[in-house]
């Protein structure tokens, strides 16, 4: 693709209303409004082709089916050299990627941070929860844990029950306003 930056593929969208090809690997997901809310802030008008799942997004890629693709499970095509990273939509840079941009650093108005948590029922009794939180603190400090995640090109930041908590509601209204601005939110 003749399109190497972000920028570019900005530009390319802005001097071809409506062209610019796009999926992310689920609908209507975080990368899906997060993008969506990006390409809407820069003035893009864009064609997004429903797609489901990452190996479609690939195969729509790979076959010119679509210009971009939002997807997590890139590493393998991108050390094979078939995809180019041209963005984050995290807050944070991916490991090893310093240099390209996050939706955050180009003042994008939703930056999701995509996080897997562990959720228990209501009322779990606290050395419940201080078991699990000890178990999974030891596993994402594992040096095995972490090559993984840096392999999967992920970042790894474990957070306590508290504070993932109120990362997850941060998550849903943050989410809320960008559907809002996207007119989206049902009323």
């Amino acid at each position: 693709s003749p399109l190497l930056t972000f920028q570019a593929l900005i530009e390319y969208g802005r001097e071809n209303p409506g062209k610019l090809r796009w999926s992310t690997a689920g609908i209507n997901g975080a990368p899906h409004i997060a993008t969506l809310a990006a390409l809407q802030a820069e003035g893009v008008q864009s064609a997004f082709v429903p797609m489901q799942g990452s190996t479609e997004v690939l195969a729509g890629l790979l076959g010119g089916t679509i210009d971009m693709g939002v997807m997590s499970d890139y590493a393998g095509p991108l050390a094979a050299g078939d995809v180019r990273l041209l963005a984050e939509i995290g807050p944070e840079s991916i490991d090893g990627f310093p240099d390209i941009p996050t939706y955050k650093e180009m003042g994008y108005p939703l930056s999701p941070t995509i996080f897997f948590g562990l959720a228990g029922p209501a009322g779990l009794p606290d050395d419940v929860i201080r078991k699990w939180e000890g178990a999974l603190k030891t596993i994402s400090e594992a040096e095995s844990f972490k090559e993984l995640a840096l392999r999967l090109n992920g970042n790894v930041k474990y957070l306590g029950h508290e504070d993932f908590g109120a990362l997850v509601l941060s998550d849903i209204e943050s989410t809320k306003s960008a559907l809002d601005s996207l007119g989206l939110l049902k009323k």
